[in-house]
């Protein structure tokens, strides 16, 4: 596993590539206050990296909201609202200068919900693993961690949020004319042709480390070493 450092304007940060054609993206640290899945990604990469598909990973997409410990970075904004191809924000273009070139089967980002105590994730673009082993599987799993999962909205505050999980999953489809409306990483990534799916897991942020650091693994477990 190389790693890279890259610089744009006052921006900084470090990415990972294993493999010579990387096709798993993984990501974390987009908001400074979720930095506690950050070393548990680490960690799984670590764990699994021989098993895992050649893939980049970038620990911390907003190193100043990371260092802030906070949800907005330093230039006060938002990352997963602010990414669109005019962003005047440093870490928002450093970012997309690390990844225009690839061309990635499927982005993993990993997030923490600060407010609800249950596991959720997002599944967009791909196949719907609603009703599927896999997915029942996962969900028994962490339920056996003592960790309940979502059924109900995600955050009714959030005027581009407010979508209804069961058992701790949603599903997006494609459709027709799909645009980067809100800013949304992963929808500018789609847009751009550099993603062909997104898996956004939320850990409970209220879970102690050593419950962070199992759930992560299980979304790689699961989730990271069998789709595609």
């Amino acid at each position: 596993m190389r790693q890279f450092t890259k610089t744009v304007g006052e921006a900084k940060t470090e990415y990972f590539i294993n493999g010579k054609k990387p096709s798993l993206l993984i990501v974390s640290g987009v908001h400074g206050d979720e930095f506690g899945v950050i070393n548990s990604v680490r960690a799984s990469i670590r764990r699994y990296l021989t098993r895992l598909p050649d893939f980049l990973f970038i620990p911390e997409m907003s190193s100043s909201a990371v260092l802030l410990g906070t949800r907005k970075n330093k230039e006060g904004l938002d990352l997963n609202r602010s990414f669109f191809d005019d962003s005047p924000s440093g870490e928002i273009r450093l970012i997309m200068e690390i990844i225009k070139n690839f061309h990635f089967d499927i982005c993993f980002s990993f997030h923490e919900d600060l407010s609800l105590s249950e596991f959720y994730f997002y599944d967009a673009f791909g196949k719907n693993l609603g009703g599927s082993k896999l997915l029942k599987d996962l969900q028994e799993e962490i339920e056996s961690f003592d960790v309940n999962l979502l059924n109900g909205v995600d955050d009714p505050n959030d005027p581009v949020l407010g979508d209804t999980f069961v058992d701790g999953y949603h599903y997006y489809p494609i459709e027709k004319g799909f645009a980067n409306k809100f800013g949304f990483f992963s929808d500018w990534c789609f847009v751009n042709k550099i993603i062909k799916r997104y898996i956004n897991p939320e850990i409970p942020g209220h879970l102690p480390q050593g419950k962070k650091d199992k759930l992560v693994d299980l979304i790689f477990r699961y989730l990271i070493l069998n789709l595609k």
